[in-house]
């Protein structure tokens, strides 16, 4: 069965619940968060999407994120998804800005209000091999000039978001 998602009207406020699957469908609102995990040199973790992802697979993403469950809080869905994608569980979290995506990919239509988080954490690091294919700490230097150089290897959200905020 699949996850339900609280569906947002145009001020934000929720106005149902749907499947994931069919928020994408038919480009519903909803609401995801992301994680962006540095270390204590000042390096951010990012994972590499599993390339059978409908979304943007195969390309650098957020240290971790996902959609929030229908009646979930974002600092327990990012905490939910910082376990289960990299293995990290105890984080003090910030919220550093919160996104709007509106992007079309064949029949997916994705509307989602993001919440950007960041934490540090002196803890490993584990991938769960699933979701996620890779992953590394990249220096925010060499992060900026590959994504200058090769931005079509990162998610478009990622790319928005290390401008903005890194």
């Amino acid at each position: 069965m699949s996850e339900e998602i609280d569906v947002l009207d145009e001020e934000g406020k929720i106005a149902g619940r749907v499947s994931r699957e069919e928020a994408h469908e038919k480009g519903l609102r909803h609401r995801t968060v992301v994680l962006l995990l540095f270390d204590l040199k000042g390096n951010v973790f990012l994972q590499k999407r599993a390339s059978w992802k409908k979304y943007f697979g195969g390309r650098w993403e957020f240290s971790a994120g996902g959609h929030l469950e229908a009646g979930e809080g974002e600092e327990e869905g990012i905490r939910k998804e910082a376990g289960e994608e990299i293995g990290v569980g105890k984080l003090e979290l910030e919220k550093i800005g919160e996104e709007e995506v509106d992007v079309r990919i064949g029949e997916i239509h994705n509307r989602e209000i993001v919440s950007v988080f960041k934490a540090v954490s002196d803890t490993g690091v584990v991938i769960d091999g699933e979701e996620v294919e890779e992953g590394e700490f990249w220096e925010i230097g060499d992060l900026k000039k590959a994504i200058k150089e090769r931005q079509e290897e990162f998610t478009p959200l990622l790319v928005k978001c290390v401008e903005k905020y890194l």
